[in-house]
């Protein structure tokens, strides 16, 4: 095991206090706008493949500010309390040592109660960063969110913050777990509430990319509660591709294909 590949643990951390900092002197809002402009978002993992490259090792958008962004995520995924407890234990714990990711996961974990894995391996191990589309309606008392995750890599399992603006300026934000790269959330909303918008990740919690969030103007069962997507076929295509689906029920239909930037390159309606 080589240290030099969590090196993220000096850089990262060290990125993410200059943001605690400014949140301690101006508040909260400062250090959302801090985080905001340190994204990264290109190719390649946190945990250093590479260790003959010192332009791998002190990668800027890697080991420094995509290694913010899992730190300030993580504080979102366990609470604020949690968090910094697990900070305080992990400091305890490897003061004056040295430490691999591994462990400071486990101290995580520990303190927080929860199983961490997916969560380090998808954005430690792994690359990129989910890419949203939302589709959502209002169903009499509820709140229909239809989450997708339209990136072409692997789904990211994170908490959501979903926040709903009503008619007579009153708010309400709901945390859902999205675990699958397109999923359907009902909501119970206030009586005779009447939805203006929706707004994903208000806060800035996850390092990601919103595409598109739209109203639903079809009515009613129109964000089924069940759909098939068979593969694709041939693949890889040229001239032309089959795309075959199944849906619960009939209806209109919208197929959007996307490249792996989440650029929509083609769009059909029936």
């Amino acid at each position: 095991m080589d240290i030099i590949q969590h090196i993220w643990l000096n850089e990262g951390f060290a990125t993410y206090s200059e943001a605690l900092w400014y949140e301690k002197q101006y508040g909260v809002d400062r250090m959302h706008s801090d985080m905001s402009n340190n994204m990264y978002f290109g190719p390649g993992t946190i945990f250093v493949e590479d260790t003959t490259s010192i332009g791998s090792i002190f990668h800027g958008g890697l080991s420094y500010a995509k290694a913010s962004w899992v730190l300030h995520m993580l504080r979102h995924v366990v609470g604020d309390s949690v968090f910094f407890a697990g900070l305080q234990e992990y400091g305890d714990r490897y003061r004056f040592k040295s430490a691999v990711t591994e462990q400071f996961q486990t101290v995580m974990e520990e303190i927080s109660g929860k199983d961490l894995d997916a969560f380090f391996q998808r954005w430690i191990y792994d690359e990129l960063y989910p890419i949203y589309e939302v589709v959502y309606s209002q169903s009499d008392n509820n709140l229909l969110v239809r989450i997708n995750q339209i990136q072409e890599s692997n789904v990211f399992k994170m908490p959501v913050d979903i926040k709903a603006y009503y008619s007579d300026n009153s708010e309400q934000v709901w945390v859902v777990q999205n675990t699958q790269k397109s999923e359907l959330f009902t909501l119970a909303l206030p009586a005779s509430s009447t939805i203006e918008r929706i707004e994903l990740d208000p806060d800035n919690w996850i390092l990601k990319k919103i595409y598109e969030i739209r109203l639903d103007t079809l009515g009613n069962g129109a964000i089924p509660d069940r759909f098939h997507l068979y593969p694709v076929y041939p693949n890889p295509f040229n001239a032309g591709v089959t795309i075959r689906f199944d849906l619960e029920n009939e209806g209109e239909v919208q197929l959007n294909i996307f490249d792996i930037t989440g650029k929509n390159i083609w769009q059909q309606s029936s």
